[in-house]
């Protein structure tokens, strides 16, 4: 019988029914179907999308994870262990992956709560060879990587799986919840992924470079996760020539974790053309110290924070990086902010040697970006203004960084309070904004802390002139 005509819900249902081993869509892998041979670990084929073949089970109870990186600010799901991994969401070729995660996975989210990335890690090499190695062996650029997040559609929460793998992608999502967190083009790096040869599913490798959004999807408790993924294939991508790569998935398990993709027509495809497996995926929240109350006047509240790579004259000026932070400003209080700006106070290395190039702040308003020049400690960026009460002003900081380093940025932020015209108005310093990078993981990536705190007493006044700071090495 021929499968591809044979409709992908009723070949789950009858292996879940008879326990047919290795009944796999030739549409999901391109190719004729494979079957898990008893007593033979299976070898992954360079040109499907899975390391192994892809088996779904009745009842499936999936073993539970051994340890795995859930830190402040991050979260794991599937919490079930790695059997497995695909290639799916960073291929060579055009593809749509989804995934779906029941509620029982985002228990540890107990209030509303932003993801504002996902990332992915490469598959231990006790399941496979090419676990043992980086990605990508050299930058790789899709151009357009679309990433929506949303709850499940009505049908899927009540079936905690997806029960046929030939239900359109957009039906598995609530329309009313679904966001675009993310689109146009990604760029990955040269050893954005880290792959360990002693790496196993119980000391699995490292989660690799952030997915950043540019818009944040909030979370709620008890509430079940749908990620879509719609890219156009990356040349030197996974399974291209050279750059043969999995990355790690757990297994299919009702009311745990499911998963379907498309293998053809393109990231436009509407259709999945098989049942995959969950990729791993660690959500990278939102940095803490959200909202703070500062002489009841501003709340200022870090967003997202990504590491980019960098170009222009600060890339040939020796820059090796751009690290860019998000925040909002709001007015909470009941009078105008006018004439808003922040003063840079530290913009350097935390510890070890001097770097032949300083930490620039790219976004300052002394910044020349013809010679990257300009953006150092004492510097001001101005922010719109003037700011009424309730209104909330989006502020992006761009860090051109000599090299991947432990650095301290702080900011203060000034304005003044009342009408620019009346004879009691005055400059005032509203806090200040510290971002220190205490380390880097293995991929790359800043370990980051990021804390607003608020001037207490009474707001100090003083005039623009005096906005400068002095900096005291530690």
């Amino acid at each position: 019988m021929n499968l591809s005509t044979f409709g992908q819900g009723r070949c789950a249902r009858l292996l879940r029914s008879l326990f047919v081993v290795g009944c796999v869509s030739t549409m999901l892998f391109g190719s004729m179907p494979v079957f898990a041979q008893k007593g033979r670990a299976p070898v992954a084929d360079p040109s499907s999308d899975s390391a192994k073949p892809y088996v779904r089970s009745r009842d499936a109870k999936p073993a539970p994870a051994g340890p795995v990186r859930n830190v402040a600010g991050s979260a794991v799901v599937p919490s079930t262990a790695e059997t497995s991994g695909i290639n799916t969401p960073l291929r060579d070729a055009a593809r749509v992956y989804q995934a779906y995660y029941h509620q029982s996975q985002l228990t540890g989210i107990t209030a509303p709560t932003q993801v504002t990335g996902i990332r992915f890690r490469i598959i231990a090499a006790s399941l496979d060879a090419s676990g043992a190695t980086n990605f990508p062996t050299a930058d790789i650029t899709f151009s357009q990587y679309d990433v929506q997040l949303s709850r499940a559609s009505t049908g899927l929460r009540a079936a905690g799986e997806i029960l046929s793998s030939t239900t359109p992608f957009a039906d598995n999502q609530d329309t009313a919840t679904t966001v675009t967190t993310r689109s146009g083009a990604l760029t990955l790096t040269a050893n954005s992924f880290i792959g360990n040869p002693a790496s196993t599913p119980a000391a699995p490798n490292t989660f690799g470079a952030t997915i950043a959004f540019t818009s944040p999807y909030t979370i709620n408790p008890g509430e079940e996760l749908v990620i879509t993924i719609r890219h156009s294939g990356a040349p030197g991508g996974a399974g291209s020539a050279g750059n043969i790569k999995f990355f790690a998935a757990a297994s299919f398990g009702a009311n745990i974790a499911d998963a379907v993709s498309a293998t053809t027509g393109g990231a436009g495809a509407t259709t999945p053309t098989g049942f995959s497996s969950p990729l791993l995926t660690e959500l990278v929240f939102a940095a803490p110290g959200g909202p703070t109350n500062v002489n009841n006047q501003v709340s200022f509240v870090t967003t997202t924070q990504g590491l980019t790579g960098i170009a222009g004259s600060c890339a040939t000026a020796g820059y090796s990086n751009q690290y860019n932070i998000n925040v909002d400003l709001t007015n909470i209080g009941a009078n105008t902010l006018t004439n808003p700006f922040f003063s840079v106070v530290e913009l350097q290395e935390a510890s070890g040697p001097t770097p032949a190039n300083p930490f620039r702040l790219r976004t300052a308003d002394d910044f020349n970006n013809s010679n990257c020049t300009g953006g150092l400690i004492g510097t001001t960026q101005g922010i719109p203004g003037p700011i009424v009460p309730a209104q909330v002003i989006p502020v992006n900081f761009q860090i051109a960084m000599p090299q991947l380093r432990k650095f301290r940025f702080i900011v203060s932020v000034f304005a003044t309070v009342g009408s620019p015209n009346s004879r009691n108005n005055r400059m005032v310093k509203m806090g200040q904004l510290a971002v220190e990078a205490t380390g880097f993981d293995q991929a790359g990536n800043p370990i980051l802390s990021a804390v607003f705190t608020p001037e207490k007493g009474a707001p100090s006044t003083l005039n623009v002139t005096d906005v400068r700071a002095t900096v005291v090495r530690k």
